[in-house]
């Protein structure tokens, strides 16, 4: 998992020194999370995103994804036409026996 403390610790012109006081942690234990050694819990996450106002996906570096809601008809009926192509394939590629 890449956990942007770096960046936006660099950004903020803060040392290591002055951010790990800040999460009340060693400055070791930082320095383990920027480069990869250590992984912070849940709640010390929370604490670095709070540090920096912004959210605990932004410090993960996750892309955002898009996401489409579809009603249980739709579904159903995407389920079906899957089905229907699969069975229209299976006809047309029929497997030859030895």
């Amino acid at each position: 998992m890449k956990i942007k403390i770096k960046d936006y610790r660099e950004t903020a012109n803060l040392t290591q020194k002055e951010l790990s006081k800040l999460l009340n942690i060693k400055q070791s234990t930082l320095s383990g999370y920027e480069n990869g050694t250590r992984q912070p819990d849940f709640e010390t996450l929370e604490r670095i995103a709070d540090v920096f106002n912004i959210s605990i996906d932004l410090l993960l570096d996750h892309k955002k994804k898009d996401i489409y809601l579809i009603s249980k008809e739709n579904y159903r009926a995407l389920i079906k036409a899957r089905d229907a192509i699969n069975e229209i394939e299976r006809l047309n590629n029929p497997r030859q026996e030895i």
